[in-house]
């Protein structure tokens, strides 16, 4: 087994922090990194990939190896966690069968990789095996907006990778988030909340908003099930990727929030709210951990959809 470099820091849940780059040689600088028997099975990973894709595509994006095609975008990527690795197929849900992990994002599925399960279990390996060859053979993920390689019509966005430490916001409830370095905040050029499509240690994308701190400064909210996904707790290092999204770009209204307003009768309403408005109901529903908070905020949408429909109907029509 290759002796772990001294100089590469760790992230929580022992990943690597490994900079950005392409080709073979930066993912193997981040499974050189990798502790434990996390090393031997990432580099297990990469060679099965090798063999079932003989022209993979290598990068290493968030701190995590990614593998494509050309001409077809990337279809797999693997981060370490605490207890397993962590193996995201971004268009998993077009695979034959899903792995069994769900997302937060509708096409893609993760595989958990566990040190007896896979090191000692060929099955798991076949099964790997034949994700593998199905997924790089159809479209992946481009890298840069939404899902698809072919997603249409996507405005650009910036991009922004920092580090933080995620801290506690209250003693008298399960409030976390963190602060984003001054200097992110001179770029952003505001003061006022930025809508964000954000991802924590290469985790799921969620969106949510910077919201300003006063001196200068962004704090950012990590709900609970961010949290749980990416296994972090209160002091941890995480790293934090951001898409900072257009201010006319309209969020995915949560099934249950989308259920309520057409109950209500009010969803076309809703949904002809001006874009800044929409998400910001949409975020206030999204960034709460607690259920009975999240029908809550699920009720003053409706509500002010209802509103919106009423100041509709009573203005005189042309």
């Amino acid at each position: 087994m290759k002796i772990q470099s001294k100089k590469t820091k760790l992230l929580s849940g022992g990943n690597p922090q490994v900079a950005k780059g392409d080709g073979d040689a930066v993912v193997q600088s981040f499974i050189d990194a990798c502790p434990g028997w996390k090393q031997e099975a990432c580099a297990a990973i990469d060679a099965l990939i090798v063999q079932a894709v003989p022209k993979v595509q290598k990068a290493v994006r968030w701190n995590s190896p990614f593998y494509g095609v050309e001409g077809r975008g990337w279809f797999l990527s693997y981060h370490c966690m605490s207890k397993y690795i962590k193996v995201t197929f971004f268009r998993g849900r077009s695979l034959d069968p899903m792995p069994p992990e769900g997302s937060k994002d509708p096409e893609a599925r993760y595989f958990h990789l566990h040190e007896q399960s896979f090191l000692e279990n060929s099955w798991e390996k076949q099964k790997l095996i034949r994700w593998i060859k199905q997924a790089s053979k159809i479209d992946g993920w481009d890298g840069k907006s939404g899902n698809s390689r072919n997603t249409p019509n996507r405005k650009p966005v910036k991009q922004i990778k920092f580090t933080a430490t995620l801290l506690r916001l209250t003693d008298e409830a399960e409030y976390f988030g963190l602060t984003v370095p001054t200097q992110i905040t001179r770029e952003l050029g505001t003061l006022a909340a930025v809508p964000v499509s954000a991802r924590i240690n290469a985790g799921s994308p969620y969106e949510t908003s910077l919201y300003p701190l006063g001196e200068g400064r962004h704090g950012m909210r990590l709900k609970a099930a961010v949290r749980k996904e990416a296994e972090i707790h209160e002091g941890d290092q995480v790293e934090v990727s951001l898409q900072i999204k257009e201010r006319d770009e309209r969020s995915v209204i949560p099934t249950d929030l989308k259920q309520a307003l057409s109950e209500a009768g009010v969803l076309d309403t809703f949904k002809a709210m001006p874009p800044g408005m929409m998400n910001f109901l949409i975020r206030q529903v999204e960034e709460v951990a607690r259920e009975e908070t999240r029908k809550k905020r699920i009720q003053s949408a409706v509500d002010a959809a209802s509103v919106r429909y009423e100041k509709n109907l009573s203005r005189p029509k042309k």
